[in-house]
């Protein structure tokens, strides 16, 4: 079983152990408060190992993409690829002068 339905199952069975108390509420021993952590533990627990779990497999994405980015690079550094010149485009001469003030239409009645 997979680790998000062992927590998911571990969370459902407190649930379900708790709702017939609902009306009429409960006391708590202490071996029952005991238990109840006890679960909520083994249920934090679970979702620890999943979010570590996700993060790892994330991290192997992103690794992929870096070794492309990476390979690319030393690619370049070869001479392998081109590389284009990157030039400023000239911003023409008065066109910051002639900007309309508003760019939004008139409402019209």
């Amino acid at each position: 079983m997979s680790r998000k339905y062992e927590a998911e199952t571990i969370l459902r069975n407190l649930r379900n152990s708790l709702t017939r108390y609902i009306h009429d509420g409960v006391e708590l021993t202490g071996d029952d408060v005991f238990s109840f952590c006890s679960l909520l533990e083994q249920a934090g627990d679970e979702v620890k190992a999943m979010s570590v779990e996700l993060s790892r497999q994330r991290s192997n994405d992103f690794g992929e993409e870096d070794g492309l980015a990476n390979e690319v690079f030393e690619q370049v550094k070869a001479g392998t690829v081109a590389q284009l010149p990157v030039f400023a485009r000239p911003i023409p001469v008065g066109s910051l002068q002639n900007k309309p003030k508003s760019t939004q239409l008139e409402n019209r009645n």
